[in-house]
Protein backbone atom coordinates (compact mmCIF):
# COMPACT_ATOMS: atom_id res chain seq x y z
CA UNK A 1 0.00 0.00 0.00
CA UNK A 2 1.01 3.46 -0.51
CA UNK A 3 -0.14 6.90 0.42
CA UNK A 4 -0.73 9.45 -1.68
CA UNK A 5 -0.04 13.50 -0.95
CA UNK A 6 -3.47 14.36 -1.10
CA UNK A 7 -4.71 11.90 1.05
CA UNK A 8 -2.03 13.33 3.67
CA UNK A 9 -3.01 16.69 3.30
CA UNK A 10 -6.01 16.73 5.33
CA UNK A 11 -4.37 15.75 8.28
CA UNK A 12 -2.85 18.72 10.79
CA UNK A 13 -1.55 17.06 13.57
CA UNK A 14 1.92 15.07 13.34
CA UNK A 15 4.97 13.50 15.35
CA UNK A 16 8.05 11.89 13.82
CA UNK A 17 9.83 9.12 15.57
CA UNK A 18 13.15 8.21 13.62
CA UNK A 19 11.84 7.35 9.80
CA UNK A 20 7.91 7.52 11.40
CA UNK A 21 5.18 9.70 10.94
CA UNK A 22 2.43 9.80 12.82
CA UNK A 23 -0.47 11.66 12.24
CA UNK A 24 -4.28 11.99 13.61
CA UNK A 25 -7.14 14.78 14.03
CA UNK A 26 -8.19 17.15 11.53
CA UNK A 27 -10.88 16.35 9.04
CA UNK A 28 -11.14 13.97 5.88
CA UNK A 29 -13.08 16.82 3.62
CA UNK A 30 -10.40 19.83 4.01
CA UNK A 31 -11.72 23.71 4.96
CA UNK A 32 -13.21 24.81 1.85
CA UNK A 33 -16.44 25.07 0.58
CA UNK A 34 -17.96 25.79 4.14
CA UNK A 35 -21.66 26.88 3.60
CA UNK A 36 -23.91 26.43 6.59
CA UNK A 37 -23.85 24.91 10.11
CA UNK A 38 -25.88 22.49 9.12
CA UNK A 39 -23.10 21.14 6.97
CA UNK A 40 -19.88 22.31 8.19
CA UNK A 41 -18.32 20.10 10.86
CA UNK A 42 -19.92 17.43 10.21
CA UNK A 43 -18.85 14.97 13.01
CA UNK A 44 -18.81 12.13 9.80
CA UNK A 45 -15.72 14.37 8.24
CA UNK A 46 -13.76 13.86 11.41
CA UNK A 47 -10.85 11.57 11.17
CA UNK A 48 -11.23 8.61 12.81
CA UNK A 49 -8.11 6.82 12.30
CA UNK A 50 -4.23 6.74 13.40
CA UNK A 51 -1.53 6.24 10.86
CA UNK A 52 1.99 5.53 10.72
CA UNK A 53 3.95 6.73 7.58
CA UNK A 54 6.95 4.80 7.25
CA UNK A 55 8.75 8.48 5.54
CA UNK A 56 11.64 6.11 3.47
CA UNK A 57 9.16 3.10 1.46
CA UNK A 58 5.78 5.91 1.89
CA UNK A 59 3.95 2.71 3.36
CA UNK A 60 1.27 3.30 6.15
CA UNK A 61 -0.12 1.34 8.70
CA UNK A 62 -3.56 2.59 10.49
CA UNK A 63 -6.03 1.83 13.32
CA UNK A 64 -9.43 2.98 13.86
CA UNK A 65 -9.58 5.24 17.15
CA UNK A 66 -11.42 3.24 19.95
CA UNK A 67 -14.66 4.52 20.98
CA UNK A 68 -14.72 6.34 24.23
CA UNK A 69 -15.25 9.79 25.11
CA UNK A 70 -11.32 9.73 26.37
CA UNK A 71 -10.91 9.74 22.22
CA UNK A 72 -12.63 12.78 21.02
CA UNK A 73 -9.46 14.89 21.45
CA UNK A 74 -7.85 12.96 18.83
CA UNK A 75 -10.77 13.83 16.26
CA UNK A 76 -10.69 17.56 17.19
CA UNK A 77 -9.71 20.34 14.11
CA UNK A 78 -7.01 23.25 15.06
CA UNK A 79 -5.45 21.56 18.37
CA UNK A 80 -2.24 23.30 19.59
CA UNK A 81 0.23 20.98 19.50
CA UNK A 82 4.60 20.43 20.47
CA UNK A 83 6.57 17.63 20.10
CA UNK A 84 9.51 17.72 22.90
CA UNK A 85 11.38 14.68 22.42
CA UNK A 86 9.27 11.51 22.48
CA UNK A 87 6.57 13.29 23.83
CA UNK A 88 4.13 14.93 22.27
CA UNK A 89 1.88 17.58 23.63
CA UNK A 90 -1.90 18.31 22.40
CA UNK A 91 -4.08 21.23 23.86
CA UNK A 92 -7.78 22.13 23.34
CA UNK A 93 -9.00 21.69 19.22
CA UNK A 94 -12.48 22.69 17.91
CA UNK A 95 -14.18 18.95 18.16
CA UNK A 96 -17.44 17.33 19.36
CA UNK A 97 -18.26 17.46 23.41
CA UNK A 98 -19.87 13.85 23.95
CA UNK A 99 -19.98 11.54 21.54
CA UNK A 100 -23.37 11.50 20.71
CA UNK A 101 -22.82 14.79 19.01
CA UNK A 102 -23.51 15.10 15.42
CA UNK A 103 -21.46 17.72 14.52
CA UNK A 104 -18.44 19.82 15.91
CA UNK A 105 -19.66 21.92 18.23
CA UNK A 106 -17.04 22.64 21.23
CA UNK A 107 -13.65 23.82 22.22
CA UNK A 108 -11.96 21.16 24.15
CA UNK A 109 -9.94 21.56 27.94
CA UNK A 110 -7.36 18.86 27.84
CA UNK A 111 -3.81 18.53 27.31
CA UNK A 112 -2.74 15.05 26.48
CA UNK A 113 0.97 14.16 26.33
CA UNK A 114 1.77 10.85 24.28
CA UNK A 115 4.73 9.06 23.99
CA UNK A 116 5.27 9.03 20.26
CA UNK A 117 7.55 5.76 19.71
CA UNK A 118 4.89 4.28 21.90
CA UNK A 119 2.10 5.41 19.67
CA UNK A 120 3.70 4.39 16.86
CA UNK A 121 4.32 0.91 17.54
CA UNK A 122 0.57 0.82 18.82
CA UNK A 123 -0.73 1.25 15.36
CA UNK A 124 2.31 -0.69 13.99
CA UNK A 125 1.30 -3.85 16.24
CA UNK A 126 -2.83 -2.77 15.60
CA UNK A 127 -2.69 -3.03 19.68
CA UNK A 128 -4.05 -0.52 22.44
CA UNK A 129 -3.28 3.05 21.63
CA UNK A 130 -4.41 4.35 25.15
CA UNK A 131 -1.28 2.75 26.81
CA UNK A 132 0.52 5.18 24.61
CA UNK A 133 -1.07 7.90 26.69
CA UNK A 134 1.25 9.25 29.30
CA UNK A 135 -1.60 11.17 31.47
CA UNK A 136 -4.41 13.79 30.45
CA UNK A 137 -4.77 16.84 32.24
CA UNK A 138 -8.51 18.46 32.10
CA UNK A 139 -8.33 22.45 32.61
CA UNK A 140 -9.96 25.79 31.43
CA UNK A 141 -6.27 27.44 30.73
CA UNK A 142 -6.24 24.40 27.54
CA UNK A 143 -9.67 25.43 26.17
CA UNK A 144 -8.44 27.21 23.42
CA UNK A 145 -8.87 26.17 19.69
CA UNK A 146 -6.16 27.87 16.54
CA UNK A 147 -3.73 29.23 18.92
CA UNK A 148 0.35 27.91 19.09
CA UNK A 149 2.12 26.10 21.32
CA UNK A 150 5.56 26.25 21.76
CA UNK A 151 8.30 25.88 24.97
CA UNK A 152 10.95 28.38 25.46
CA UNK A 153 13.78 28.35 28.01
CA UNK A 154 11.71 24.84 29.66
CA UNK A 155 8.35 26.54 29.53
CA UNK A 156 5.72 26.16 27.57
CA UNK A 157 3.61 28.44 25.84
CA UNK A 158 0.00 28.71 24.89
CA UNK A 159 -0.88 31.74 23.60
CA UNK A 160 -4.09 33.61 21.00
CA UNK A 161 -6.60 31.19 19.40
CA UNK A 162 -10.32 30.94 20.87
CA UNK A 163 -12.78 29.62 22.11
CA UNK A 164 -15.67 28.77 19.76
CA UNK A 165 -18.77 26.56 21.72
CA UNK A 166 -21.50 26.74 19.24
CA UNK A 167 -21.60 24.61 15.86
CA UNK A 168 -19.38 26.55 13.27
CA UNK A 169 -21.29 29.28 11.40
CA UNK A 170 -19.45 31.16 8.31
CA UNK A 171 -18.71 34.48 8.79
CA UNK A 172 -19.05 34.22 12.98
CA UNK A 173 -16.15 34.59 15.23
CA UNK A 174 -15.57 33.00 18.98
CA UNK A 175 -13.96 34.41 21.57
CA UNK A 176 -10.69 35.26 21.22
CA UNK A 177 -8.26 34.84 24.33
CA UNK A 178 -6.34 37.87 25.45
CA UNK A 179 -3.83 36.15 27.60
CA UNK A 180 -1.28 33.58 26.87
CA UNK A 181 -0.60 31.31 29.50
CA UNK A 182 3.05 29.88 30.54
CA UNK A 183 3.17 26.32 31.81
CA UNK A 184 5.94 24.26 33.06
CA UNK A 185 6.12 20.89 33.12
CA UNK A 186 8.26 18.71 35.46
CA UNK A 187 7.66 14.89 35.14
CA UNK A 188 4.18 14.70 34.93
CA UNK A 189 3.74 17.62 37.23
CA UNK A 190 2.08 20.89 35.90
CA UNK A 191 2.40 24.10 37.04
CA UNK A 192 0.31 26.97 36.03
CA UNK A 193 1.37 30.46 36.36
Amino acid sequence: MSVSYTHLDVYKRQAYSNSKLLLFAGRTNGFHGLISSDTSFNAKQNNQHIYVVDLYSWKYSSVPLPAGEDMLPFTGTNIQYFQDGDTLYLIGGYGRKSTTDYQNNYTLNKCIAISVSAMIRAVESKSDIRKAILYTIQSPFFKVTGGELFKLNGWFYLMYGQVYDQPYSVGVSGNYTAVSYTHLYSGHQEICL
